[in-house]
């Protein structure tokens, strides 16, 4: 028996573009990037543009960047070809490719989330107080 199973993966892309692009460059770096999502056989969920944000150090001699989070459905071996993708693009100073995972509160792993945020957050107070 053969099984047609295709498994996906929810992701999140984050992208920093060279500065010196121009709307137009932008716009077309975009749907690209969407169309490289749906040649491999994913979907966009969202795309959200970050604007310019200055870096804490300079990449490839800039020190400013156009940012922009896609949230995509990729298969499972779709994110190596789409990282290969993003690398020879010479528009994208940086990308970072994450796979996400949903926290539901039946599960209970949203709780203990929380708890854990709430704990370091009073270990950082404590420490500042000391100080």
């Amino acid at each position: 028996m053969c099984y047609n199973l295709r498994v996906t993966n929810t992701y999140e892309l984050m992208v920093v573009y060279s500065p010196e692009t121009n709307e137009d460059q932008q716009k077309t770096a975009f749907s690209s990037l969407e169309k490289q999502v749906t040649a491999r056989g994913g979907s966009v969920i969202s795309h959200t543009f970050l604007g310019k944000r200055h870096f804490s150090y300079p990449i490839r001699k800039q020190f400013e960047g156009l940012y922009a989070l896609w949230v995509v459905d990729l298969p499972v071996t779709a994110p190596a070809l789409l990282e290969n993708d993003l690398r020879v693009n010479e528009m994208v100073l940086r990308h970072l490719l994450t796979k996400t995972t949903v926290l539901n509160e039946e599960s209970g792993m949203a709780n203990k989330g929380e708890e854990k945020v709430k704990k370091v957050i009073k270990k950082t107070k404590k420490v500042s107080k000391k100080k």
